[in-house]
């Protein structure tokens, strides 16, 4: 146990009181409560050094792994494709006439199937801006659907 410090006459009158205000303290909350106290005063004052060099992982060490990439890609597909689905259901079910319907009908299945906007053109024969208008229509039949159903919108993803 250290020594005690013994205060300067000009400070003895302050020792003898927080002197008095620590047995007050001792008495109301236990000596082992205040020790526990004192001690994390302390600590706060004094903190623990490292006991070594922190490291901090270069970024090539924080990348995504390959797996982790693919999983995210799979998650993005699937709920595109879901978006998909649901808007060309409600599009169905609405009163468009019947070329269109099969004009978006192609366009979806050919997008769910992996094909770009390009190609699904070069596919079904029209051009690239045709191919993402229908596919905005798409998603805003989604969007609407969704409105109806649950009172909020869907969250947009890219469709092309």
């Amino acid at each position: 146990m250290a020594a005690l410090a013994v205060p300067a006459p000009a400070e003895y009158e302050t020792a003898v009181r927080d002197g008095a205000e620590l047995r007050r303290m001792a008495d109301r909350y236990g000596v082992e409560n205040l020790l526990l106290v004192l001690g994390a005063v302390a600590r706060e004052q004094n903190p623990p050094k490292p006991l070594g060099p922190i490291r901090i992982p270069p970024l090539r060490d924080t990348r995504p792994s390959e797996i982790e990439v693919h999983l995210d890609k799979v998650i993005r597909k699937h709920a595109r494709d879901r978006e998909l689905d649901a808007g060309l259901e409600a599009i169905l079910a609405s009163g468009m006439d019947e070329w269109r319907k099969r004009e978006i009908t192609q366009i979806v299945a050919h997008t769910v199937a992996g094909l770009t906007a390009e190609q699904v053109g070069e596919v079904i024969g029209i051009s690239v801006s045709t191919v993402e208008r229908r596919l905005n229509e798409v998603r805003q039949a989604a969007n609407e659907a969704d409105e109806k159903k649950y009172g909020r919108a869907l969250e947009t993803t890219s469709l092309s």
